[in-house]
């Protein structure tokens, strides 16, 4: 993981702006959860909206990084994080694409602090469920309407979307809604990189469990 520093003008106001990022991140001993989101050591922010939206320091205005005109700095600080984002989905001519990006990650940014909380025991032997999984604690009550209202509103986007039958299956499982992600399982293509992943969700299904959860779970025999 290699921190950089981005200098440019901010697209809205054109004030001259310095922004934290990664020139190089990888997923090597990642875990992934049941929401999609992937927790790598060396991923840096990798998945965060933050990495891809920015707010200015003159204007106050949120605009996507890719319209920022930035040249490579030398890295003189580290990022923030938990900045909230979210007002980048009011921004006139959002494309569907980008709303699914900033949606979805979104939900993972509102699952961060019970990721936090879970257990960081991880073990790989013996493959026992109880040993190899992370629990996060459940929802509080009073995040549960904006957190449901996001998944509704990014399953509506992704309906249509035949590539996306994992994604769909994790928002129902995240709502409890089991037959509807089942359905969407058996339309999933299996290959030797997902078929752990999407063993984990079967098994969600059947047990009806919508935690979220995190799984350490042995590469199939076809993986390398």
């Amino acid at each position: 993981m290699i921190p950089m520093t981005l200098v440019g003008r901010c697209p809205l106001c054109k004030g001259m702006l310095i922004v934290s990022s990664h020139s190089s991140t990888n997923t090597l001993g990642g875990v992934l959860w049941s929401d999609g989101y992937l927790e790598a050591p060396m991923g840096g922010h990798m998945g965060k909206l933050y990495e891809h939206v920015q707010s200015c320091a003159h204007c106050r205005g949120v605009f996507w990084m890719e319209d920022m005109e930035t040249e490579l700095a030398e890295w003189t600080h580290p990022p923030g994080i938990g900045n909230d984002f979210s007002s980048i989905l009011n921004q006139p001519g959002l494309t569907a694409a980008k709303e699914i990006f900033a949606r979805q990650r979104i939900w993972w940014q509102l699952n961060d602090e019970r990721r936090q909380d879970s257990s960081s025991a991880y073990t790989r032997e013996p493959i026992d469920p109880s040993k190899r999984k992370r629990v996060a604690p459940s929802l509080p009550p009073e995040d549960e309407p904006p957190y449901v209202e996001n998944l509704y509103r990014l399953l509506t986007l992704v309906a249509e979307d035949k590539q996306l039958h994992l994604l769909r299956t994790q928002i129902y499982i995240a709502l409890g809604q089991f037959e509807f992600a089942a359905k969407e399982l058996d339309g999933a293509e299996v290959t030797a990189g997902n078929a752990n992943h999407i063993q984990d969700l079967r098994e969600m299904c059947l047990s009806k469990d919508s935690r979220l959860t995190a799984v350490l779970r042995p590469k199939s025999k076809g993986a390398s």
